[in-house]
């Protein structure tokens, strides 16, 4: 295969167009949940957004949607203090992918962190989101050290 290296693309004539076709739009986002704690059964509102590239997650329901098919990469941390156990789910379209848990196994009170990266295939439209399934509450950081989800297409 020849490469073809130029400094500059022009229309033929004036008022042409030239159409380049095959780009991917960038997405990413970083969302922290920094407002309160997340009990049991809830989906996690991460309320602070740093990063929203492609804008496909929202902070009022919680879920990123795949804006078109692919692979994406997605990450959660978390915490909790005062519960024996914490769970915490990563669901595509209301169905678990991925499940992460934290317990206590001497019985203390004290933090307790979980964590969990995947691979998901994503038709345009489906949507991903964190939800706590077990126990709880998650911590919701009011301290500056709450939850995050991540996500980037591959």
């Amino acid at each position: 295969m020849s490469k073809l290296y130029v400094n500059e693309i022009a229309p033929k004539t004036s008022g042409g167009t030239v159409t380049i076709t095959n780009q991917t739009a960038r997405v990413a986002f970083r969302a922290q949940k920094t407002d309160g704690d997340v009990s049991a059964t809830n989906t996690v509102l991460f309320n602070d957004i740093g990063v929203n590239e492609g804008n496909c997650y929202s902070s009022s329901t919680g879920k990123f949607v795949a804006p078109s098919d692919g692979n994406y990469f997605f990450g959660f941390t978390g915490r909790h203090q005062g519960a024996v156990r914490v769970q915490v789910a990563i669901k595509k379209n209301d169905v678990t992918i991925m499940q992460m848990r934290s317990t206590s196994t001497n019985g203390t009170m004290g933090n307790m962190n979980l964590a969990g990266t995947g691979v998901i295939t994503l038709s345009s439209g489906d949507d991903v989101k964190c939800v706590v399934t077990g126990n709880g509450p998650l911590g919701g950081g009011t301290d500056g050290e709450g939850a995050v989800f991540t996500g980037f297409k591959l």
